[in-house]
């Protein structure tokens, strides 16, 4: 679309560096330089900004696809929640032999259906579908948030830290790499042809400490508001 001049002019006194010296017969753009991460909400708004731009010059309306990763996404319902999400949980279940209505499901318990998706302190979205944490092994991104957990059937607070990602569509990828790298997960991976048993293998593997962690996702995952919505998206 043409958006990289507009963009970097944009960001007029924002400065930018590069990762190597200047040098005087080098040219740069947004893909040659490195951002500081504060800036990069300012840069997915400008993007978003642009593309609305035009296609309000050309009569037109911008789609999901034009928008999608560019910046947060604020689920209005469950439904745009499962219609915006189902070609990311469709690409993730072909890869381990679930159906994409079991991931959603996981995704819409974990996130209260995209409205409740973890946050850096500055306000930025972690894209953290799954709120899968950070160990030792994570060299990304974090977030930090106080969570509720569960030990010998008691509640109580903790603070943990969480993986944060630049897309909705990398929260996919590592939810599935996540599960066929972890050998406790092993024995859920070869229950996929059956969801419930699935779900209920991830639980007993300890991917939350819920009690009622599996039979939630199943509710959600059987309910006739799940149900419809999937059946629309499959054959949008």
């Amino acid at each position: 679309l043409g958006l990289q001049d507009a963009i970097i002019k944009q960001l007029g006194s924002y400065q930018l560096q590069s990762s190597q010296p200047a040098r005087t017969d080098q040219s740069y753009s947004y893909d040659t330089v490195t951002i500081r991460p504060a800036l990069a909400k300012k840069v997915n708004e400008l993007m978003i900004k642009q593309i609305r731009e035009i296609h309000a010059e050309n009569g037109e309306i911008e789609t999901k696809a034009d928008l999608m990763n560019l910046g947060e996404k604020v689920f209005n319902s469950p439904k745009d929640f499962v219609q915006t999400l189902w070609p990311y949980a469709q690409q993730a279940a072909d890869k381990i032999g679930v159906s994409p209505e079991v991931i959603l499901s996981q995704a819409a318990l974990e996130t209260g259906w995209g409205k409740f998706v973890l946050k850096s302190k500055s306000g930025e979205t972690s894209f953290n579908l799954f709120n899968i944490k950070a160990d030792k092994s994570w060299d990304g991104e974090r977030v930090s948030k106080v969570a509720l957990e569960y030990r010998d059937g008691k509640a109580y607070n903790e603070a943990s830290q969480f993986r944060a990602y630049d897309s909705y569509q990398d929260s996919f990828n590592d939810y599935v790499e996540f599960l066929q790298t972890q050998p406790r997960y092993r024995n859920a991976l070869q229950h996929t042809n059956d969801a419930e048993a699935f779900v209920e293998h991830l639980h007993k593997a300890g991917f939350a400490t819920d009690p009622q962690y599996a039979d939630k996702i199943k509710r959600i995952m059987n309910s006739d508001i799940l149900a419809r919505i999937s059946l629309e998206s499959d054959h949008a």
